[in-house]
């Protein structure tokens, strides 16, 4: 099932989403952008939230929301 915010996007120019979001964290010379939106706290660790949009013909054509969290007290992986 299609995201809204995919919905919404979809079509719209480079220009269109720089003036909705700002330029983009990644990419601005390519047709792949990345959007870093920040994190937030919750009751077990850190959430991270990111978008990538892939143009084509100079429009989006594609979407992808990335979330992803860091839990808190999690294994170390250095060991």
């Amino acid at each position: 099932m299609e995201s809204q915010i995919s919905i919404i996007l979809k079509g719209k120019s480079k220009t269109e989403l720089i003036n909705l979001f700002g330029n983009p964290d990644e990419g601005e010379s390519t047709d792949i952008w990345s959007y870093n939106f920040g994190s937030s706290t919750t009751t077990i660790g850190l959430k991270f939230y990111s978008m990538k949009v892939v143009f084509e013909n100079d429009k989006v054509s594609e979407i992808e929301n990335h979330n992803w969290l860091i839990q808190e007290n999690a294994p170390s992986i250095n060991n």
